[in-house]
């Protein structure tokens, strides 16, 4: 369906805590849309920088919701304040591509659908270098499954129907699930609504230090991650009962693989530990637990060395008569 004969009202919902560095661009990314959005509101959580103040000086443009500080900005208010027939969420830190909503919406009506993603790119804040998400890209459809298996959604590319939230219900703001509320809703609504994409890279996320995820403990990161697999499978012990242990080892090894980049080879070897106790097939958290044993500096002595193996191994695949350029597929 041509959107130009379909008009829906979108609501943005910003979360915001100390982002005076960034929120100007933010706020001018969805402004700038080519698909104009009905309404913006940002969600502050007790900022003690200027936040509040750039946010005001946007007038009756931007609506400011401000609250106490609690340490994560609460979307649900902004929800639950907001009138579109749509919304869409962005960090204060991220920013859009002037035809996100509008390429979005295009492919909501075309594909019939009550939720759609896009593509991201990531800007790396200290070094100033864009890349790629890592790990495979959101597909369409039933991504249930998949989703359950490893959270590929970045959390400002969703646009939602909004009585698909209200079905399923709004982000699960408990500590015991942030800061990976945005996974909880996600799964939630994969269960009941097939997912459209849109394959360009629309959104770009901001990586740095100050950000709420970088700053929280990967413990506590693995032990919501943990509840939010529980949870997801206790409601659908029929399409995820027989992978919960695989999405488990998955949760454990990536804490595992994080906190062996900090450093902490004990901490990180219990991790790989439990990844393979979930999954007793999954030989590289055994590898990574014998470098774990070897000291910080030759187990990253150890790492590079693999790292240029299987480089070499990919270049030689590629350079093999017959090749059909995937490193995975291998010649008859």
């Amino acid at each position: 369906m041509n959107i130009q004969l379909r008009q829906a009202s979108v609501s943005v919902v910003i979360g915001s805590y100390n982002a005076e560095a960034w929120i100007r661009q933010t706020l001018d990314s969805v402004l700038a849309q080519t698909y104009g959005v009905g309404e913006i509101l940002v969600v502050d959580d007790g900022s003690s920088d200027a936040t509040p103040t750039i946010v005001r000086s946007y007038g009756s443009a931007v609506n400011l919701l401000s609250e106490p500080h609690r340490g994560r900005p609460h979307r649900n208010r902004g929800i639950l304040a907001s009138t579109g027939e749509f919304v869409a969420f962005i960090d204060a830190d991220d920013w859009w591509q002037p035809t996100k909503i509008e390429k979005q919406l295009g492919m909501l009506w075309e594909q019939n659908v009550d939720w759609v993603v896009c593509d991201s790119q990531w800007l790396a804040a200290d070094t100033g270098l864009l890349g790629s998400p890592v790990g495979e890209p959101v597909r369409g459809g039933d991504i249930l499954r998949s989703l359950f298996l490893n959270n590929s959604i970045v959390a400002s590319t969703p646009l939602v129907r909004r009585r698909a939230l209200d079905d399923v219900g709004y982000f699960d703001e408990s500590p015991e699930v942030a800061p990976v509320e945005d996974w909880d809703l996600w799964l939630r609504l994969a269960a009941r609504y097939p997912l459209a994409c849109v394959h360009e890279p629309l959104t770009t996320l901001r990586l740095h230090g100050d950000s709420f995820l970088a700053a929280t403990p990967m413990e506590r990161r693995a032990r919501s991650q943990e509840t939010v697999v529980r949870r997801a499978a206790s409601r659908e012990p029929e399409r995820l009962g027989p992978i919960t242990r695989k999405a488990l080892s998955n949760v454990n090894h990536a804490a595992g693989v994080g906190l062996f980049r900090q450093q902490r080879s004990g901490a990180a070897r219990r991790y790989f530990l439990n990844a393979w106790r979930h999954q007793p097939a999954r030989l590289e958290s055994l590898a990574y637990v014998l470098l774990s044993l070897l000291g910080v500096r030759a187990s990253m002595g150890a790492l590079r060395l693999l790292r240029l193996a299987d480089r070499k191994k990919q270049a030689e695949l590629m350079r093999a008569p017959g090749s059909t350029g995937d490193p995975n597929t291998t010649n008859q």
